[in-house]
């Protein structure tokens, strides 16, 4: 008989029992089939469980629990201490209590939510296997905890101790495993961790080996130990299952958590691993060392060894944000032969095969750039892996590890896939490159019981046909409203691209923005004129904002011939791209339109992120640092810090979060006031008692109201329609003056800092430069199928085609009421200076609309090709 989950009360349970012939989910999701034992399913509360009922429960439960739910999707839990410890008690989640978390609405992850493991939806496709969703849960089942490093040094090693101890008092076991047995722990706190994220490396040591089972869970009882972190690779997770296993042979109340590391990113079924994107920053760095040595003499070889023991991931997205046309050889793992030849050697093999005289270089930064502290996206990365670990192991799961999994934090189990990586070489090698013209992929995916299919969007890449012919390809290029870091980078990718990827020999570049078609200003693009633009920040088309006059650009675009037309911009941006697409719809042209979604602010709708913001909040990073310096080398100093965020704090906060080093974080989102109990001033005057010395960060577009009331506030705007704000910075500068100086024992010192031009003139860090590219290649490839109309982005982990109207609806702002903001509450410590009428519902989202777009029954839209969208 097929199982169907039913609702239970949370102490109520039911057992059923399968058909001994029904098939097994294992089996009908490829993976390997359990033991032959009769499989009972149970309900605890409203999750899903699932229990062996053969004597050998132990080696059963500690594999993957599948779990097949009520609407098609494979639930693959991870273990929970009630599997084995059914009468272990809960408690109330102390975060209920806690000041950050109180204005957060929904911040407990509902039981029902899980992730799936692959988000690409195809026609008639099986929902497939989920995670469980990472996240508080509203019980708690245990406190007290252990920490262990294993295996070699990563960055972002450091920032997981005081994100860990923000939480929890912690000892730490030094030297790896065998720290252990050899009773070598150190006690830690939140003070003695306080700057070690500064730092590469680890404090704790490391180590690899040492794996004794029996000695380390006999250790772990004998302190008493009821919840061990263990950060390290795969190796490190085989070992740490087996400790889970162990733990639960002997029916501890322990619960084990992993956090997965390796800098090579070779970690299956995550998305990334922590630590990566700083590695392949300084990887760059060795890069552009080896370019300019090599072009500096004639015939130079600039020769770079990369890490990547079995998966070349670091070579490859290194090499990519490098981008020079003359990086013809990335060698992989391919050739192992490589390393073993001398470089006097491979000279005399060059001089006799080639015939010439060369001059090599060779740069081996293997162990530079794994022994640094991380970058700000790394450092954020880190806190959000920090804080899943601790909330599942506070739940009373165990034997899992905690990763992102198509964008959405998740508990996987210990076990391992094999993994799905295959080689990169080139584009001829890969296998099913062609997106299948049925892939959508989900606007949401996170998933609760009963909850209907939301809407998809159109999956971006290659299709086998196109609707233009090469040599019919006239392109231009357009940049309009503010600089942004990355915008020479998405030029040069789109040039090359159109030129390399399909042999495109036309691309027009059009200057000043909007204005620019119809005054004529045009400069001919090819590869080698832009070949190292992505070095230098701004944009060399030029940009400008307002200029917009739909039917001169369109004339122009007719009497010119172009056939695409390439638009890098914001919000206004893309509500220009719309009307230039309705009327050249509307003329009934062969143009195709394609938007690509650029802001420094990261307020655009729909998309996970826009170029450039990772490069921002790095800047941004560096004046808080600087800010802190200044702060603490004199009494009662007090560094004040304005970051952009005209509407959006995103890079306030994640800033903050990367930083460490805030007291207080102040963004348009989040409305506070000056005077007056649990007031700012207040706050600041509490913080300088205590520390003698604080950081405060806020957005441009922080407080607007507060300096209207005190100042006569004139209406004006720029050329693009937004409003010109007042300067926050300098506003609030000269109240916290004004309200100390009237203080007789406090005498402060306020040093005020102003990057905010400098972080967006600069150009791209590398995890900006590869997110430009594929956003490029994702224009190219849409525009050459003849989809037109859309604008491209990242849509929960996969590269999509969204319509125009849809990015222009609304825009992304910090949610008050989310985790994330309690996170940066948490870290600072400081008041959410809200009340409750502070708190706005939130609004229900507007259904799609705009005349290109038709709804269907399952919710999604289409582009205007006809297409599901």
């Amino acid at each position: 008989m097929a199982f169907v989950p039913k609702s239970r009360s949370p102490h109520e349970e039911e057992a059923v029992e399968t058909d001994h012939d029904a098939p097994n989910p294992r089996q009908l999701y490829g993976f390997p089939a359990a033991a032959a034992a009769p499989i009972a399913f149970r309900t605890r509360g409203s999750e899903l469980r699932l229990r062996s009922s053969s004597d050998n429960m132990v080696e059963e439960e500690a594999n993957a629990k599948i779990v097949e739910g009520d609407f098609g999707y494979v639930l693959e839990d991870v273990p929970h201490l009630v599997d084995y410890l059914p009468d272990v008690p809960t408690y109330p989640n102390p975060l209920q209590d806690n000041a950050a978390y109180s204005v957060v609405k929904q911040y407990f992850v509902n039981v029902d939510d899980t992730v799936p493991y692959k988000i690409v939806v195809q026609k008639n496709s099986p929902r497939g296997v989920h995670f469980r969703r990472a996240g508080p849960r509203q019980r708690v089942n245990c406190a007290a905890a252990f920490q262990l490093f294993k295996d070699h040094a990563c960055p972002c090693y450091l920032y997981f101790l005081p994100v860990l101890l923000a939480k929890l008092i912690d000892i730490g076991a030094m030297g790896g495993y065998r720290g252990f047995y050899a009773r070598n722990t150190i006690p830690l706190t939140p003070k003695t961790v306080n700057d070690i994220h500064k730092r590469g490396g680890t404090i704790l040591g490391t180590s690899r080996g040492g794996h004794d089972t029996i000695k380390i869970v006999d250790n772990i009882e004998d302190r008493g130990i009821n919840q061990v972190y263990i950060i390290g690779g795969d190796g490190t997770q085989k070992g740490a299952l087996e400790i889970f296993k162990e733990i639960r042979r002997r029916r501890l109340k322990v619960a084990v958590a992993g956090i997965p590391k390796t800098i090579d990113n070779d970690i299956a079924v995550i998305d990334k691993s922590f630590g990566f994107d700083t590695a392949v920053e300084e990887a760059q760095r060795a890069i552009n060392a080896a370019h300019v040595e090599s072009e500096s003499v004639e015939n130079g070889i600039g020769l770079v060894k990369l890490m990547g023991r079995y998966s070349g991931f670091i070579a490859m997205y290194a090499t990519l944000p490098a981008e020079m046309c003359e990086y013809n050889h990335n060698l992989i793992i391919r050739y192992p032969y490589f390393e073993m030849l001398s470089i006097s050697a491979y000279r005399g093999l060059l001089l006799q095969k080639q015939k010439m005289v060369i001059n090599l270089k060779y740069i081996d930064p293997t162990y530079m750039i794994r022994a640094i502290p991380s970058i700000a996206s790394d450092n954020v990365y880190c806190t959000l892996l920090a804080h899943s670990a601790i909330h599942g192991a506070m739940a009373g799961y165990t034997g899992f590890t905690v990763g992102l999994v198509n964008g959405r934090h998740t508990y996987i189990p210990f076990h391992t896939y094999p993994n799905p990586l295959q080689d990169n070489a080139a584009y001829s090698v890969v296998k099913q490159y062609f997106v299948n013209v049925d892939d959508t992929v989900p606007y949401k995916i996170v998933v609760q019981k009963n909850s209907p299919r939301g809407v998809h969007f159109r999956r971006a890449g290659p299709r086998q046909r196109v609707y233009f012919k090469s040599d019919d390809v006239l392109a231009c290029i357009v940049t309009c409203g503010g600089l942004c870091p990355g915008l020479n980078t998405v030029i040069r990718e789109l040039v090359c691209g159109l030129s390399h990827m399909y042999n495109v020999k036309q691309i027009l570049g059009i200057e000043g923005g909007y204005r620019g078609f119809y005054a004529r200003n045009t400069i001919p693009l090819i590869p080698k004129t832009v070949n190292d633009i992505h070095k230098r920040g701004g944009t060399i088309l030029g940009t400008s904002r307002g200029g917009h006059d739909t039917i001169k650009i369109v004339d122009n675009i007719e009497d010119r011939g172009i056939n695409q037309v390439y638009i890098i911009g914001g919000d206004g941006t893309q509500k220009g791209a719309l009307e230039i697409f309705k009327e050249i719809r509307r003329r009934g042209l062969k143009v195709a339109v394609a938007g690509i979604p650029k802001t420094i602010d990261n307020d655009i709708a729909v998309i996970d992120k826009s170029f450039g913001f990772d490069t921002a909040v790095e800047e941004a990073q560096r004046a808080i640092n600087a800010a802190h310096v200044e702060s603490e080398s004199v009494e009662n100093g007090i560094g004040l810090v304005k970051l952009m965020g005209r509407y959006s704090g995103f890079i306030a906060m994640y800033a903050t979060l990367a930083s460490r080093d805030v007291d207080c974080c102040l963004i348009p989102e989040s409305p506070f006031y000056l005077e007056g109990p649990g007031g700012l001033f207040e706050y600041i005057e509490k913080r300088l008692k205590e520390n003698g010395h604080m950081v405060i960060v806020v957005a441009e577009g922080a407080g607007q109201k507060l300096i209207a009331e005190s100042m006569q506030s004139m209406d004006h705007k720029d050329a693009s329609g937004n409003k010109l704000l007042l300067d926050v910075g300098l506003w609030l500068s000269h109240k916290i003056k004004a309200y100390f100086s009237r203080k007789q024992k406090m005498v402060i010192n306020l040093k005020y800092i102003d990057p905010t031009y400098m972080i967006r003139a600069i150009p791209s860090i590398a995890s900006d430069n590869v997110y430009c590219t594929l956003l490029a290649h994702s224009a190219i490839h849409g525009a050459m199928a003849g989809y037109t109309g859309f604008t491209v982005g990242l849509v929960n982990g996969r590269h999509t085609y969204i319509p125009f109207h849809r990015v222009t609806q609304t825009r992304n702002k910090v949610v008050i009421t989310d985790r994330m903001w309690a996170r940066l509450l948490s870290s600072t410590n400081q008041p959410s200076f809200l009340s409750a009428k502070d708190i706005e519902p939130k609004e229900p989202e507007k259904p799609l609309e705009g005349s290109t777009a038709k709804g269907n029954r399952d919710g999604e839209t289409t582009l205007p090709n006809g297409e599901a969208c």
